[in-house]
């Protein structure tokens, strides 16, 4: 398989697991009534017609939601240490730089990060949501 064909495979296989995690977020919004509703997902964001990244779900056509793991991802603000190699760490920190440098108001949901406060993923898309409004009503994103 030629490494091109493999890195698809591979992206397609992340997406395929995280798919039913993002169904469940989706339904539970459509469910219940907290002004959050799920307007896209799996968005190819292109700047200048340079395809960055693909954004797992858009709330209300406005923010930016990336489902992450610490496997694929690894923890949550530590995307990249000194001397690490791991491209998944790498890449990580770069989709988040290009929401910045695009301001395009964005927020991260790590799976692992949740399951261990013991929070519900849906709960806390409502939650980030709201945040990142905050954060963008406030100019962090101009």
């Amino acid at each position: 398989m030629k490494k091109s064909g493999y890195n698809s495979a591979r992206k397609k296989a992340i997406v395929g697991a995280d798919r039913p995690k993002l169904d469940n977020i989706t339904q539970w919004l459509n469910n219940n009534n907290f002004g959050v509703r799920v307007s896209e997902s799996n968005k190819i964001i292109k700047i200048n017609d340079t395809i960055l990244h693909e954004t797992d779900l858009i709330l209300n056509g406005m923010v930016h939601l990336q489902h992450d793991t610490v496997k694929v991802h690894c923890e949550l603000g530590y995307e990249l240490i000194p001397n690490d190699r791991d491209k998944h760490r790498i890449k990580t920190l770069q989709r988040n730089i290009h929401y910045i440098q695009a301001k395009i108001p964005y927020c991260v949901l790590n799976q692992d990060l949740a399951s261990m406060l013991g929070l519900d993923e849906s709960r806390l898309t409502v939650y980030l949501y709201y945040h990142t409004m905050m954060l963008k009503n406030s100019g962090c994103f101009d």
